[in-house]
């Protein structure tokens, strides 16, 4: 008699029953991503295209990457100084459920998330503690091999 790999007879056929897959991506499924935006209160011109300009370049990276966009939070020419961000919030709040949402944050840079050290401490370590991983555009983009050269005493530059 043969089955399909990954099926298991009932419980109770002589099989042990599998545990349910709680949260716990398979190799085969693309990492699910959570894009957010923010715009800074000292940009006086056109906040909301600003926002919208880094969610287009996250979508095409996510693209790029093969994730799975799950949503997109912003928070609009608002500071990044304190936890007390709509968007931000929101993305902690989808954090906190179990089982896991999403697997990856994208942002623009770090700074996007917040520029209060204290705060970003905290977000950054609400995410980690619930397994999501945080990864940026730009630093990718900058820290990628085509944009280091070697420079005096063999240590790396950006371009």
């Amino acid at each position: 008699m043969s089955r399909e790999p990954g099926k298991f007879k009932r419980k109770g056929c002589g099989q042990r029953h599998m545990p349910r897959n709680r949260g716990v991506r398979t190799a085969e499924a693309p990492p699910r991503a959570v894009l957010y935006a923010r715009s800074a209160t000292e940009i006086s011109t056109a906040p909301k295209a600003k926002v919208e300009a880094q969610i287009a370049r996250l979508r095409s990276h996510a693209q790029r990457r093969g994730l799975k966009v799950i949503n997109v939070y912003s928070d609009t020419a608002t500071t990044g100084n304190g936890l007390f961000r709509p968007g931000i919030l929101a993305v902690l709040t989808l954090a906190s459920k179990q089982p896991r949402v999403f697997d990856l944050l994208l942002v623009m840079n770090s700074s996007r998330i917040g520029r209060d050290v204290a705060a970003n401490a905290l977000i950054t370590k609400a995410l980690k503690s619930a397994g999501i991983r945080i990864e940026s555009c730009s630093d990718a983009a900058q820290t990628s091999h085509e944009n280091y050269h070697h420079g005096d005493n063999n240590k790396f530059r950006y371009q």
